[in-house]
């Protein structure tokens, strides 16, 4: 009631003046407090209340701001005094807030001539605040680092509202900094405040980031950015091997260079060269190895693996501004071994991870430098025959492919044992498939096919070299026993190796490519030509793979699957002999298109003749014989059942197919196909009978 009266006596009414409404208004509040020491926290709020409505009741204008905090000042440290005097946590809260109030306030006005009288004000509460929360009790089962660190989370914030009303001056880091020392000081002696100075990074980072987006020159902002990232940083670095708080510092040492120069990288309007901003990473990347160094004695924290991937980082982006591009790959791949070589020397399995990571990133790298590869693959798989128009230089490939991957290869083999067993031989992988990819790149250079008259001179050649490569490769490796740490990884390899031969063949030389169907020279020797070779070679691999150590220890399916498949390119490289036999060296059927002197010109190819359906069915009943009596004689079930199994087709064939009759004869065909039949099935169980004791009489039972 009484701030009431004064308040209609002197703003309704104009009974008493400003001045004497004011003085009243101060000695009703100190009598407040001076009854709450009896009466309580009610009598107290009232007091709060009317002493932060005053200065509304006496009026704010630009010329009466530094009365304002003068009194806000002794205002203030009355409701702190008496908070300690109680140990009312809050009131000194709700004195902080309600200055904060009033502080912001102020902001909006002009106080161009007095902000270094309310800066000082703000840096006073925040510290205030602080230092009288401490020697206060809880409220409301709140922590007390959290009521601490909110006057100077305030007072930090409005620091950043005030430095751009005065265009980031000198004397706005001033004050900042005052209050980002006082956090470290106060993480310092009270490892429990550490967290605020963590916070109080995060604010600084934030004002930094304020001035670089401001639209003045950025090069004044930087000095101040710089020496917030030593104060923190070095702050991190000494107290990141305290027992209790060091992770927090350890944290706080590794954010604040690289957030600032993140920072500065992303905002900041800075004409630096790559040699400047090399500097910088560099510069960056030994504070972060440091704290990775003064880490390693605890492996088992994060810290080390932060700091260690940090370093890694900010080495590979100075090194990689400093070198041209084209070594991008390589350079991420020696860092990577950098880290694995420190995650030997510490015993990290994360950091060894992070090895690995930073290893796939370089074999990416290199994949994205010989994308012209990727290219050429595809073209490959449409049917393009032209491929040499599509391949990339090989030398500049040389530093951008094949090094990097031949350093994937020594990585993974020289810190295999840091490394997990299938990170390393994923690392293995990539680079063998760099390397082949390389080798690939190489070999096509040999023959340089490119118009389709190098095509159907040497296509079918080149193709079948690199196919044979390969399955030779991956027989070395399936053939032989490997030690128990690499065997499955190169028994992944060799069977990797053998898909990609059968996928060659099946879709190239069955399907896409087929040299009965695109035209293709195959040399003109009857079964020395290059179709019988490449097909009767790939029957042997299948045959071979089936034999290996790796397929005999593996599932049956498997060396089924394989002798099936052998003796499938088996009957595939016979057809193909007949056909060259009978055609000479190109077989191919179709109508194909070829470049001629006034354009393209279309040719057939020759078509099926009676004497060569009768060679067909004269060879395979010859494979079909040798097949049964191959497998009699070492009673292969397979064999036996295949030649019988090709018997039964070639005898459908003769009588259906190569005898072409009418009428009355081709009924007896028919009587004479199922005489031959039964013959067949006669001979057939003679001689199993023959091969098992005792089958006829069990038969005959």
């Amino acid at each position: 009631m009484l701030y009431a009266t004064l308040y209609m006596a002197s703003e309704l009414y104009g009974l008493l003046g400003l001045t004497s409404a004011l003085t009243g208004v101060v000695a009703i509040t100190i009598l407040a407090f001076l009854l709450s020491q009896k009466h309580g926290p009610p009598t107290a709020i009232m007091g709060l209340i009317g002493g932060f409505a005053a200065p509304y009741v006496a009026g704010v204008g630009p010329e009466s701001i530094a009365p304002l905090v003068i009194y806000l000042g002794i205002f203030t440290a009355g409701l702190f005094g008496l908070a300690i005097h109680r140990g009312w946590a809050w009131l000194a809260l709700l004195a902080t807030g309600g200055s904060v109030i009033w502080t912001t306030a102020l902001l909006f006005m002009d106080i161009s001539g007095d902000s270094s009288l309310v800066s000082i004000f703000i840096i006073l509460l925040a510290i205030g605040g602080v230092l009288t929360l401490s020697r206060t009790d809880r409220i409301f089962g709140v922590p007390k680092v959290a009521m601490r660190s909110i006057p100077l989370a305030a007072g930090l914030v409005q620091l950043i509202i005030l430095a751009p009303l005065i265009e980031y001056s000198p004397a706005s880091w001033l004050f900042f900094a005052v209050l980002a020392i006082f956090a470290i000081a106060l993480s310092w002696r009270d490892a429990e405040m550490t967290p605020a100075a963590a916070g109080a990074l995060g604010l600084t980072l934030a004002m930094v980031a304020a001035a670089f987006s401001d639209y003045g020159p950025d090069q004044g902002d930087l000095l101040p950015a710089i020496g917030f990232a030593v104060l923190f940083g070095l702050a991190g670095h000494v107290f990141a091997l305290r027992e209790k708080d060091g992770s927090i510092w350890a944290f706080i040492g590794l954010a604040a260079p690289t957030g600032m120069l993140v920072v500065a990288a992303i905002l900041g309007r800075l004409e630096w060269t790559n040699n400047g901003w090399g500097a910088a990473c560099f510069l960056v990347g030994i504070s972060t190895g440091i704290m990775a160094w003064r880490s390693r004695l605890q492996s088992g924290l994060i810290v080390l693996a932060v700091a260690s991937a940090l370093t890694a980082i900010f080495l590979t982006a100075a090194l990689w501004l400093w070198t041209p591009d084209r070594f991008a790959a390589i350079l991420i791949i020696l860092v990577a071994a950098g880290l694995a070589a420190w995650a030997r020397y510490c015993n990290s399995k994360a950091v060894a991870r992070e090895a690995f990571a930073g290893a796939i990133t370089g074999g990416v790298m290199a994949a994205i430098s010989s994308s012209g590869l990727a290219l050429t693959l595809f073209a490959s798989l449409s049917g393009e025959t032209g491929l040499y128009d599509y391949l990339p230089d090989p030398w500049l490939l040389l530093p951008e492919l094949l090094i990097p991957c031949l350093a994937l290869l020594a990585l993974a083999y020289v810190f295999r044992g840091i490394l997990e067993r299938h990170l390393a031989a994923i690392l293995a992988i990539v680079g063998l498939i760099g390397s082949g990819a390389f080798a690939y790149l190489l070999l096509k250079q040999i023959l340089a096919i490119g118009s389709i008259e190098q095509f159907v001179q040497y296509g079918f050649a080149e193709r079948a070299i690199f196919t044979h490569l390969f399955a030779a490769a991956g027989w070395l490796l399936l053939r032989r026993p490997w030690p128990g740490e690499w065997i499955f990884t190169i028994r992944m390899l060799g069977w990797t190796l053998a898909a990609i031969a059968l996928f060659r063949f099946v879709y190239f030389d069955l399907l896409l490519l087929s040299p009965t169907n695109v035209r293709q020279m195959m040399g003109p020797a009857p079964f020395a030509n290059l179709g019988t070779l490449h097909y009767g070679a790939v029957a042997l691999w299948l045959w071979l793979f089936a034999r290996t150590r790796a397929a005999q220890e593996g599932a049956d399916q498997w060396i089924r699957s394989l002798e099936i498949g052998s003796m499938i390119a088996t009957v595939a490289a016979v057809m193909v002999t007949v056909r060259q036999a009978v055609h000479g060296s190109i077989i191919a059927l179709s109508t194909n298109v070829t470049s001629g002197p006034g354009g393209p010109v279309m040719s057939s190819g020759p078509g099926y003749t009676t004497t060569e359906t009768y060679l067909y069915s004269a060879s395979l009943l010859l494979l079909a014989i040798a097949w049964l009596a191959r497998g009699i004689q070492t009673t292969n079930a397979l064999l036996r059942i295949g030649g019988l199994l090709l018997l039964t087709l070639v005898t459908f064939k003769v009588f259906l197919i190569d005898a072409q009759l009418d009428g009355l004869l081709r009924i007896l065909s028919f009587l004479g196909l199922g005489f031959a039949l039964i013959g067949i099935g006669w001979i057939y169980g003679k001689l199993m009978k023959r091969e098992i004791p005792g089958a006829a009489e069990n038969s005959g039972g």
